[in-house]
């Protein structure tokens, strides 16, 4: 689910450049360059202090003739521009060239800040520059606040004093969030070297005529990117820019380049980064810039000055031999205003005098010292620095020769080419037709591949089954089509899900560490269980049955096997079996061969004061167990003919006196058995067992079936829920897979006797390897109380239809409690129902596997019964469900302080024993051991239980019920990190797009969260295919897999502590203490209530923050929102389905005023976005 919120954050921040967006209008004083980010220092707080070589230099007033800098104002605006330049190493502060770059500074117009090594005492500082003091460990410090969670940067920690003053470039970007209070009340601020002279920059720049937020004056590489300058560049001082690289889109890069020995001239296109070119310029402050202005949420400025790029630079002039004498030719001239004012040869007024490389030559300093003091000085890349109306003082001869022999230093020939730009320089119109293009090709390749999906899917399974069966076949089996398609996304999503937790873990927010830590571990968990399920669906099939009165060669209805048929019934109306037993008087079977019996638990109620062991005379008949004797009656009487009677046969005996091997604990005071009989009537008992302080609930009602009132000679047993009507054909095939073909007794010994009698006839047998079949659940009232939908996920696809598929080649189906039969011999050899488990049908298939017989999944419709009717009858439901998987998984700890009714449940540990028996035997017999003489299955089960690889699936298929509880924590902590969110502006885990040099970084970026989210979408639409191609399929499948959990996940909660509880004391807890609201159980719904109507006031509180406040992140905000509706959506069928049944309206009426609200809400969140790209002229 994180992944889901991490996908959002990261389309929103692709979308926006991952930059914040300030609300329409200038932001007030105590918004402007702030640098609030959950506790990340400024240097500019703590750790900056100014000094200066007599007095500390303030900024700049209108009282300083030297500046035209306005004095603050009542906005508190300093002025329109403030410089920054980072000096470590004081040496060449101490040159005279320096103090030219000082000189004209201080006419440049606008405030200029040194930050860094302090500047020498005896180098006067103007009164528009100050000086602001930081060691390289506060820096570090600061920084690794800000992109580390406060771990060491080990690489920037590292860099030698030699190496900062190189290294120290890729901190200019980062200027606005070390110095922010340094330029709080800028309109704008910028870097600049100290290598050059700066003209008459505020009127060059015309920066109160800009409408754009970053400008440079070298935009475009030859390869069209957007670039920013080393040397020289501006940008608006709002919290969009100056925050804009702690945004999740950029963060992991800053943090590369950190990390990064050597410098990597991060402040331009990182071609030092390493790699190709790609990988270098993915690591520069000109790709956030490039990213961001191409997104929209920033805009950098084509305007390179009235007559194009005009500064002065001398890289070109590095060409060895030949080069022009005046080259890089540069003056500085003082007005009589006090400002500086550059010029080119041809006179066209320049921005600034770059002299990198001239720099480097052996007499470059002692030109500027020769011509210090000077109120005009002329500069080329030949001869240095001398006065403007002078001769050069350095040697033409050596400054030739420092060309030819250095061929300046780092200089890459036609790399930078500042170009005349007119409009938007290289086409943007042809870029965005063919991104147009591109993306209606992807589109129309999407649309394709939908399609042929689509068809797949109705083709994954043939329909109508085989119509032909050959000799001795009982079912055809159909690997699905998506079996290989499936596993290879299984195997890539171990891999890549394996890497997205890593990539979680390894991005914690150490501010945050407890939350951090539950979002890795939750999504783990997520993980774990999405690629577990992956597994469990390896391989699936299709099973098409045949049935019995088909089977080639015949099987004579003679000799088909006898079985009994058992509903259990507890306090029902009577009225509800009436038709279960109309539909299977309906059969198709003979009715000599089927017996069906009513468990009645409610027959009985033990009379009040009676005390003592259970006897006869302390129970008397209830009136809904008259009731239901009457039905019986009346049923059977409206299939006879006149003339024909009911004959009825009541008896009141003791389980081990009635049967051999009767079990008592069920029945304690004994059992009464009516069998009712008719002509031509299947034998039909009613059978009420008189309990005892401990019923065993419907475990213990199932094992007076098995052991107490089955037929003697009833090899199967089917059993049905009291309100499922099988079908006719519902015996024929849930019987087909326990038989398989086989010689009859002596047939291989006459054979070999006489060859022409080779021909015997075949018999059916059971095979002794099936211990029972199941078929899906199937209800027919969901449509009448709820509409065309299943809001409450009754159907329960995923477990009775989609598992199974998946679980049948491996023999690993489950028994959910209904439309079953077992084959009884195989149903005794495991113990029996199992006891003090409330799901006892889950617990008792996982024992049957365990002594190795398998079961089959007869995917048909053969039986369709009534859903819970009511939203509390639901939630009751499933909180039992969770219950009995916690008892299942309890049970089989055998913990000595677990309360000895639940430790010691009757033949507990018999079974235990046996089981371990058996391993025993299993290593001493190869083949194993038979249970009846006509036991052919013995081999089958012994390699079964013998191959730890078939022991590993069986715990596989398992995992998904005995574990379900940790599906109840996934809701509860994902409504918590909504409601966090929603109060917080930072995510526990630092989700960012890191750029990659090559492809085969995207294993440990954020491209591989995307990449697992997509391929576990993928795999869920193949592993579901067979229902996409169900016509009863209204809803989602994939929506219905995402609801459950928060529709259940409160009443799960509740079911665990339950489980718990009866374990440890041997009683369960009761929920509804709170009363009832129409018969709806508040303990149950009110958690449920008061999430959704919570998230629905945070929502609305982002959405009203994000229209009312100013600075705020509009794409964190619109990202939580939508995480917040998202969960609203998962919970909005099962909160209406409470709000339906408490005010007594009809579900689908009050569904449309909830859903169309939702629409209405999340239309003001993309509306919110709207408003605020509107208001930052985006649009």
């Amino acid at each position: 689910m994180i992944r889901r919120l991490m996908v959002a954050s990261f389309t929103l921040t692709s979308i926006s450049a991952a930059s914040s967006t300030s609300s329409p209008g200038e932001p007030p004083p105590d918004q402007v360059g702030s640098a609030e980010c959950d506790g990340a220092s400024m240097l500019s707080l703590t750790k900056i202090r100014k000094t200066s070589s007599q007095t500390m230099p303030q900024f700049a007033t209108s009282s300083s003739p030297a500046s035209l800098v306005k004095a603050n104002v009542t906005q508190g605006s300093k002025g329109p521009l403030v410089l920054i330049s980072w000096i470590f190493g004081p040496d060449y502060m101490k040159q005279p060239s320096f103090r030219q770059f000082l000189m004209s500074a201080e006419g440049c117009g606008a405030d200029v800040i040194i930050a860094g090594e302090a500047v020498p005492k005896e180098v006067r500082l103007p009164a528009n520059v100050a000086n602001y003091v930081v060691s390289w460990d506060e820096v570090a410090g600061a920084l690794e606040q800000h992109f580390n969670d406060r771990r060491p940067l080990s690489g920037f920690r590292q860099v030698g004093p030699g190496g900062r003053g190189y290294v120290i470039s890729e901190l200019r970007p980062l200027s606005a969030l070390l110095l922010a209070k340094q330029i709080k009340g800028y309109d704008w601020w910028g870097w600049v070297d100290v290598d050059m002279w700066l003209g008459d920059v505020t009127a060059f720049l015309r920066l109160q005529d800009a409408d754009s937020d970053f400008w440079s004056p070298v935009l475009y590489l030859r390869d069209g990117h957007k670039l920013s300058l080393g040397p020289f560049s501006i940008m608006r001082n709002v919290p969009k820019m100056n925050e804009l690289l702690e945004q999740p889109a950029y963060r992991s890069m800053v943090k590369a380049v950190l990390e990064q020995p050597e410098g990597v001239n991060f402040d331009e296109w990182g071609e030092n980064y390493g790699g190709n070119a790609r990988a270098r310029f993915n690591h520069s402050f000109s790709y956030a810039l490039q990213h961001a202005n191409q997104s929209g949420s920033i805009k950098v400025s084509n305007w390179l000055g009235d007559l194009g790029a005009q500064f002065g630079w001398d890289g070109h002039c590095c060409s060895g031999e030949g080069v022009d004498p005046e080259c890089g030719f540069c003056r500085l001239d003082m007005a009589a205003n006090g400002r500086s004012r550059i010029r080119s040869k041809d006179g066209a007024e320049l921005l600034f005098c770059h002299m990198q490389y001239g720099k480097q030559s052996p007499n470059f300093q002692k030109s500027c010292s020769a011509s210090f003091g000077r109120p005009a000085l002329t500069y080329t890349f030949r001869d240095g620095v001398y006065p403007a109306h002078a001769g050069p003082l350095a040697s033409a001869a050596n400054a030739s020769a420092f060309a030819q022999t250095h061929a300046c230093s780092g200089y890459i020939p036609g790399y930078l080419e500042p170009q005349l730009v007119h409009g938007g320089g290289v086409s943007l119109t042809l870029i965005t037709l063919m991104g147009d293009i591109v993306f209606a090709m992807l589109f129309v390749l999407l649309v394709v591949g939908l399609s042929r999906l689509a068809k797949m899917i109705n083709k994954d399974f043939p329909k109508g089954g085989a119509k032909h069966f050959a000799y001795g076949e009982t079912d055809v089996v159909y690997p699905s089509a998506f079996n290989l398609l499936h596993q290879v996304l299984t195997i890539a999503m171990a891999v890549t899900g394996v890497a997205y937790f890593a990539y979680m873990w390894t991005r914690r927010r150490h501010d945050q560490p407890i939350l951090a830590l539950l979002i890795c571990f939750g999504e783990g968990f997520c993980v774990f269980v999405a690629v577990v399920t992956r597994f469990q669906m390896w391989h699936r099939q299709r099973r098409n049955i045949c049935r019995l009165g088909r089977l080639t060669p015949g099987f004579p209805k003679e000799e088909w096997p006898k079985v009994e048929l058992l509903w259990t019934h507890y306090s029902e109306p009577p009225e509800l079996s009436r038709d279960p037993l109309e539909y299977t008087l309906n059969m198709d079977y003979p009715p000599e061969k089927l017996v069906l019996t009513i468990g009645d638990d409610g027959y009985y109620v033990r009379k009040p004061g009676t005390t003592g062991p259970p006897s006869p005379d302390q129970y008397q008949v209830t009136e809904t167990g008259l009731e239901m004797e009457q039905m019986i009656r009346d049923t059977l009487r409206d299939r006879l003919k006149p003339g024909e009677e009911v004959t009825e046969i009541r008896k009141t005996v003791q389980a081990k006196e009635h049967r051999k091997d009767g079990r008592p604990e069920g029945a304690p005071g004994g059992l009464t058995i009516i069998e009712f009989r008719g002509p031509g009537l299947p034998l039909v008992k009613l059978s009420g067992r008189m309990k005892g302080e401990v019923t065993y609930s419907r475990a213990g009602n199932i094992e007076n079936g098995v052991w107490n009132t089955l037929e003697t000679d009833a090899q199967f047993m089917a059993l049905l829920d009291v309100d499922m009507k099988p079908e006719p054909e519902f015996m024929q095939t849930m019987l087909a897979p326990f038989f398989q073909l086989a010689d009859p007794p002596g047939a291989a010994e006459v054979a070999q006797e006489d060859t022409t009698k080779v021909n015997a006839p075949a018999k059916w047998v059971p095979s002794w390897k099936v211990g029972w079949t199941s078929s899906p659940q199937f209800f027919d009232n969901i449509e009448s109380i709820y509409g065309t939908e299943d809001p409450l996920n009754q159907a329960n696809k995923l477990y009775w239809q989609i598992y199974p598929a998946g679980s049948d080649r491996e023999g690993l189906v489950h028994f959910w409690g209904t439309n079953a039969i077992f084959f009884v011999p195989a149903l005794k050899d495991s113990g029996g129902f199992v006891y003090g488990c409330i799901t006892e049908d889950n617990a008792t298939s996982y024992a049957m596997h365990q002594m190795g017989w398998s079961s089959v999944f007869v995917n048909e419709r053969l039986a369709i019964g009534l859903s819970r009717e009511s939203v509390t009858e639901s939630l009751d439901q499933r909180k039992r469900w969770l219950m009995g998987n916690i008892q299942q998984l309890m049970a089989g700890w055998d913990v000595p302080f677990m309360h000895e009714s639940f430790r010691d449940a009757p033949y507990r540990k018999s079974n235990r024993e046996r089981r371990n028996d058996l391993k025993v035997e299993d290593e001493k017999s190869p083949g194993g051991q038979k249970i009846a003489p006509d036991d052919t299955g013995a081999e089958f089960r012994w390699k079964r239980r013998v191959q730890w690889s078939w022991r590993l699936k069986l715990e596989l298929h398992y995992i998904s019920t005995k574990f379900s509880f940790a599906f109840a924590v996934q809701p509860l902590w994902l409504y918590t990190l909504a409601l966090i969110l929603m109060c917080r502006t930072r995510f526990p885990i630092n989700v960012d797009s890191t750029p990659l040099s090559h492809e085969f970084e995207a294993i440990k970026a954020y491209h591989i969260v995307v990449l697992y989210c997509v391929m576990a979408y993928i795999s869920q639409i193949v592993y579901c295919s067979d229902n996409g191609a169900d016509a009863n399929n209204p809803y989602t499948f994939s929506l219905q897999l995402w609801r459950d959990p928060f529709t259940y996940g409160w009443v799960r909660v509740l079911g665990a502590i339950d489980g718990v509880a009866s374990a440890y004391t041997g009683k369960q807890l009761k929920w509804n203490v709170y009363g009832a609201v129409n018969e709806t159980n508040l303990a149950y719904v009110l958690p449920n209530l008061f999430a959704f109507f919570s998230l629905v006031v945070f929502a609305g509180h982002g959405i009203v923050q994000a229209l009312t406040m100013q600075g705020v992140h509009i794409e964190s905000v619109v990202t939580r929102t939508l995480f917040t509706c998202f969960i609203m959506t998962m919970m909005l069928p099962v909160v209406t389905c409470i709000l339906a049944e408490m005010l007594r309206i009809p579900y689908y009426v009050l569904r449309f005023v909830t859903v169309e609200c939702l629409a209405m809400a999340f239309m003001l969140c993309f509306y919110t976005v709207w408003l605020n790209l509107k208001g930052n002229q985006v649009w």
